[in-house]
């Protein structure tokens, strides 16, 4: 059996960025708040694989070459040992012309293409989503030959849809019905040929974050 956990970086800075102020392509590092996902992202990976409910965490994480996924990769490999090799088909969804331009501009214009949401679709010079999809497959079916069994990647919110919903073989039009939140793990695997989900581990786990109180850090008296 072969099993893909894919798990997508934590929170980084361009997350909190508004409509206005984003730029797509924008690779700026983690918040606190990433930081510590990445660290629980590991915690699990941990308790999962002593579970039994994944198979033994390999030596090697596969990660997009981006800041927050980088960073993401690196806390989860110290915190376990591992090490960490950058791989390009598992970055972020490619826009071509339009990278470095105000999210909320490029938003504009996509309202003006007509059937923009087309899987089909590319913006100029850049990617649609079975381009996507089949970068990162074609990742796995590399690993699959190299005789692993577990595969981890980190990569992003859209990649990840798109791959799962690649291999599960859904309408493509469903590919982005499940959004993956920041720090999550999602586990897909392989039996007879076939994809299927574990749906245990699907955008999991949900966990708060809560800030450090300031007041705990003040010196007693």
């Amino acid at each position: 059996m072969l099993e893909v956990i894919c798990i997508r970086h934590g929170e980084a800075e361009s997350n909190l960025s508004s409509l206005e102020r984003g730029v797509v392509g924008s690779d700026l590092p983690l918040t606190e708040k990433g930081e510590w996902q990445a660290r629980s992202a590991a915690e699990y990976l941990e308790r999962l694989s002593l579970d039994g409910r994944i198979g033994s965490i390999p030596t090697t994480i596969y990660t997009s070459p981006y800041h927050r996924t980088r960073q993401t990769a690196e806390i989860i490999a110290k915190a376990l040992s591992r090490h960490v090799i950058v791989d390009y088909r598992l970055k972020e969804f490619q826009k071509g012309a339009w990278h470095g331009m105000r999210v909320a501009d490029v938003v504009r214009m996509e309202e003006a293409v007509p059937n923009v949401r087309r899987p089909e679709f590319r913006s100029p010079e850049g990617e649609n989503w079975f381009d996507v999809a089949n970068r990162m497959s074609a990742l796995i079916d590399e690993l699959e030959a190299q005789h692993e069994s577990t595969i981890i990647l980190v990569s992003h919110n859209h990649p990840i849809e798109m791959l799962i919903g690649h291999l599960l073989g859904k309408d493509v039009h469903e590919w982005e019905t499940r959004p993956v939140t920041n720090g999550s793990i999602t586990r897909i695997y392989k039996t007879d040929s076939l994809w299927h989900i574990d749906s245990e581990i699907y955008n999991y786990p949900y966990v708060m974050y809560r800030r450090p109180s300031l007041r705990a850090n003040r010196p007693t008296r």
